[in-house]
């Protein structure tokens, strides 16, 4: 009897958030998987209805996936809501997602990057961890491929997430940050054998050039004398992030500073780059803290905002700027992975270990510890030094991506899939 075809599932990166970070862990994912295994067949799970076969293009190649919805939330009816899931199993059935969860040879879940935590709200942790429970109440082998760990305030959050670590096939940290914050969670039970030091995914995501009709606009700003800046509408557009977050900065005064300062500087035309696509009228917008932005200072003329991108077209914008300054971690990790100097007015701890990375850790401006005028001191600074600081990144962008290739090799061979 011939051996069942090996499979593997990715989840934790749905591509139809809007969040142009997540999605670029789906595509890097994806990439990875197909280059280490082109025949392994893949499920990644998402946010819409039902499933189908659906093609991705990845760099200049077009991959063939299966898409699988799932949900949490209250509408028990529905066969891919994780709740239903988890019961039917409980009786002996496997429906929805469950069903390619089961026959999967193993599910690489990244956990949107930093979402295995309760600073975005319990109700985001539940559906990375609700997910991560019926993986491994089916018996398939879970990784955790590599992302941030916490941090977890609640006590009993804490204790489940330890106790998926624990139960889980690996687990992997995507810097030397969230390694420690992996191995304080674990405490005795840590095992270096399974959790693992790793680098983002992302840093292999091959960037893509967009369609000639949006690319030849953009071709005319993507020139040398051209920096790029991200202004997060998560910590710009609402009031209450502040105090949530624990900034002694005000960002969105920083924002404007930052734009205003680099255009006394010197630069001579600056593109801001949502990588947030949501609807204008919610916070989490980019496009809409740009706009914002814009507005405040008199909408000159040197500074324009790019239209709605891809991730891997975003990553392709990035990649011909002399500079680069964002607050969303991947969008700054789509200027790093391309050798472009760049800094960072950080609003979590998880970008200063990613930057660390690429011995960039001195352009990180830690909104947390630092007022708007230190937080833009280093900013300019990593401005002025774009020069001395380009063939730094240039090594760390070659070095980490051979790095993520290797990582996702070494997965798949332990899983068996190799």
């Amino acid at each position: 009897m011939a051996a069942p075809q090996s499979s593997v599932v990715v989840a934790g990166a749905p591509d139809d958030t809007g969040n142009l970070g997540v999605t670029a862990l789906n595509r890097s994912i994806i990439a990875a998987v197909h280059a280490a295994a082109p025949d392994v067949p893949m499920t990644v799970l998402d946010y819409a209805a039902g499933s189908g076969e659906v093609e991705r293009r990845i760099g200049d190649d077009v991959v063939r996936i299966r898409r699988q919805g799932h949900r949490n939330g209250r509408r028990y009816y529905r066969l891919d809501n994780l709740a239903t899931m988890a019961l039917a199993r409980r009786v002996g059935l496997t429906v929805g997602a469950a069903r390619p969860l089961a026959a999967a040879s193993a599910v690489l879940d990244v956990g949107g990057g930093d979402s295995f935590a309760d600073l975005y709200g319990v109700e985001r942790f539940r559906l990375i961890a609700d997910l991560r429970q019926l993986v491994l109440d089916l018996g398939t082998p879970l990784v955790l491929l590599p992302q941030t760990y916490g941090p977890f305030t609640a006590p009993a959050v804490r204790r489940e997430a330890a106790d998926i670590v624990d139960r889980s096939a690996m687990a992997w940290a995507r810097d030397a940050d969230s390694f420690a914050a992996l191995q304080e969670l674990m405490g005795s039970r840590f095992d270096p054998a399974r959790q693992r030091l790793g680098v983002d995914v992302a840093f292999g995501l091959p960037p893509r050039r967009p369609d000639e009709s949006i690319a030849a606009p953009l071709d005319e700003w993507r020139q040398s004398g051209t920096i790029g800046v991200n202004i997060s509408g998560l910590v710009f557009n609402d009031p209450t992030a502040r105090a949530h977050y624990g900034h002694r900065l005000d960002y969105s005064v920083a924002a404007v500073d930052m734009v205003s300062g680099l255009r006394e500087r010197g630069a001579e035309r600056i593109v801001l780059v949502p990588h947030v696509l949501a609807p204008p009228t919610e916070f989490e917008s980019d496009r809409a803290a740009c706009e914002a932005v814009l507005d405040r200072l008199g909408r000159p003329d040197d500074v324009v905002i790019a239209p709605d991108l891809d991730a891997d077209e975003a990553k392709w914008l990035i990649s011909g700027f002399d500079w680069f300054c964002g607050t969303r971690m991947h969008a700054t990790i789509a200027a790093l992975s391309s050798g472009v100097p760049c800094a960072t007015i950080a609003y979590s701890l998880k970008a200063r270990g990613v930057f660390a990375t690429c011995d960039m850790a001195h352009t990180v401006a830690d909104a947390r510890e630092l007022d708007e005028a230190e937080a833009l001191e280093i900013v300019f600074a990593s401005y002025q030094r774009r020069d001395d600081d380009r063939p730094v990144v240039e090594a760390a962008a070659a070095r980490v991506g051979r790095q993520a290739a290797d990582q996702m090799a070494e997965i798949l061979g332990q899983v068996g899939v190799l």
